[in-house]
């Protein structure tokens, strides 16, 4: 399955109903294919999230920096997350810690790891 072919069909299956069921399977869909190709974990992150805000038509892919230093790569980067329009829009969003995708609200997991975000 090509990238178009997913859009089109999480498209459908996303504005039927919006649960973490279907993020679950979009997730595990888009991850399996980023590993098919020749690319590193980071640009398999990247490139799921993405796809992800294709996928959901939200307005990019954004940050939040923390208190904690996670790597080279991220540095004080804590969460990458789709841009929804409203920090408290569902959405979906790759924690740097803990290396995983998470179907959440940014100001819900913020407010949630609030000592890691320094609030």
């Amino acid at each position: 399955m090509k990238y178009a072919d997913l859009i089109q069909e999480f498209h459908s299956q996303l504005s039927k109903e919006w649960s973490s069921k279907n993020v679950e399977l979009l997730i595990k869909s888009i991850w399996k294919l980023c590993k098919n190709t020749e690319v590193d974990k980071h640009t398999q992150v990247d490139e799921t999230l993405k796809l992800i805000n294709q996928i959901l038509n939200g307005y990019g892919i954004e940050s939040v920096r923390g208190k904690l230093w996670i790597s080279y790569v991220y540095q004080d980067i804590n969460l990458l997350y789709v841009n929804m329009g409203d920090t408290y829009a569902i959405t979906i969003l790759f924690d740097t810690f803990t290396m995983k995708f998470i179907f959440s609200s940014v100001g819900d997991y913020i407010e949630t790891h609030s000592k890691r975000f320094e609030i």
